[in-house]
């Protein structure tokens, strides 16, 4: 399935998100108008949406060492389906605070960040080494329990599929200024601890995470690879004119993986 536009209203409300082929049309229409994000297609409404559409949709968290996988899920005209994937580094979300946060505390964090994506309903995490047992984080109104039957064949089938690393930065970017709420906020090239960069490296752009800055250069982590125990991230120390366009996220940070699988 391709990825998802996620949408929000001109309160910048998360709403369900829709087909990129509907987005288009909402936007040749005037509509909407694209929103930068480094990793999603994401598109605002010139109006809000006082009664919005509403479904259930689930994010299920499966733990490994180092990781977790995260699934968004939700149902639409009657089939169970995935919305996206997230690998999310667990150690290096970590490392980015100044105590070392639980894993509980940084799931909570990831969730807070991508329901400012997607009206998240549900969420519950279960062990790798045993699917069949799952605690549940949060659970709102609305009986999801075939989506929940169905998650099994959704993750054996989500597994090969592109994935986006996930790191959780709240307490990096706490400093930065989060307006009206937003995911992101855009700023010319002014990097902080967290932020997400599009950067020239080696003579091609790609997207990193700033994980260390120390007086005209910038250390970055772009990640490459990902196995069932960890994510393989390329570090370089860069100068802070590489950078070409910086996103400060208040919650999560999002970053494009191509290569993804069991390892």
């Amino acid at each position: 399935m391709p990825s998802p536009v996620y949408v929000r209203d001109a309160q910048e409300r998360p709403l369900l998100p829709t087909s990129s082929a509907y987005a288009r049309v909402l936007l040749d229409s005037g509509k909407a108008q694209r929103v930068p994000h480094p990793a999603v297609q994401l598109i605002q409404l010139t109006h809000p949406v006082i009664e919005p559409a509403t479904a259930g949709v689930l994010l299920t968290a499966e733990l490994h060492a180092e990781h977790a996988d995260l699934l968004l899920v939700t149902e639409r005209s009657g089939r169970s389906i995935v919305l996206h994937r997230f690998l999310l580094d667990l150690s290096l979300s970590s490392s980015l605070c100044r105590k070392p946060p639980s894993i509980s505390a940084i799931l909570r964090g990831v969730q807070l960040g991508l329901a400012r994506l997607v009206p998240i309903t549900h969420f519950i995490i279960h062990q790798s080494d045993d699917p069949t047992v799952k605690e549940q984080l949060a659970v709102h109104t609305g009986d999801l329990g075939s989506l929940v039957a169905s998650l099994p064949a959704l993750q054996n089938e989500a597994v090969f599929r592109p994935a986006l690393a996930t790191v959780w930065v709240s307490e990096a970017s706490r400093a930065v200024d989060a307006r009206n709420g937003a995911s992101y906020v855009v700023r010319p090239p002014s990097p902080s601890i967290g932020a997400v960069a599009r950067v020239a490296l080696r003579g091609c752009t790609t997207t990193a995470l700033i994980t260390g800055l120390k007086g005209a250069s910038c250390s970055i982590q772009v990640p490459v690879a990902a196995s069932q125990n960890f994510i393989t991230w390329e570090q370089a120390v860069i100068p802070i004119g590489a950078l070409q366009r910086v996103w400060h996220p208040t919650e999560v940070a999002l970053l494009p993986l191509a290569e993804v699988g069991r390892g």
